[in-house]
């Protein structure tokens, strides 16, 4: 899944919603805002490892799917979104298809810390 949900595990009833950082579409970034109402989101760069890469903030992707539109008239739903600039750059020679965009400047690359004591559900509330 691009963006996914997952079950925090511990026995806590809160989750998770996580995008992906180099598979996202425009659509799928429009679904999530429109049927979600986190704060922000953690980017993950690789879906099985869940190895966190950033962060973005509610305002943050609305602002940069914004500005995308504004900038690209050609952008449609199925146009890639990267939110990883490593990723971005090696697939910005790719030919063919909708046009991709990077919103790597509204991610926080700002590693998130916490105290190894917190609680799970307190570091979790931080989303």
């Amino acid at each position: 899944a691009v963006v996914s949900t997952q079950s925090t595990g511990c026995g806590a009833k809160k989750q998770i919603t996580k995008i992906d950082a180099s598979s996202v579409t425009v659509h799928d970034l429009q679904v999530l805002l429109e049927t979600t109402t986190f704060h922000g989101f953690p980017i993950v760069a690789d879906e099985q490892l869940n190895i966190v890469v950033g962060y973005i903030s509610r305002n943050d992707l609305t602002h940069g799917l914004r500005c995308a539109r504004d900038r690209h008239i050609d952008l449609v739903n199925a146009s890639r979104v990267f939110l990883d600039g490593n990723v971005f750059q090696r697939s910005v020679s790719m030919s063919g298809g909708p046009i991709s965009v990077s919103l790597v400047k509204f991610v926080n690359l700002d590693p998130i810390c916490v105290e190894p004591k917190t609680p799970l559900a307190h570091a979790i509330d931080m989303f």
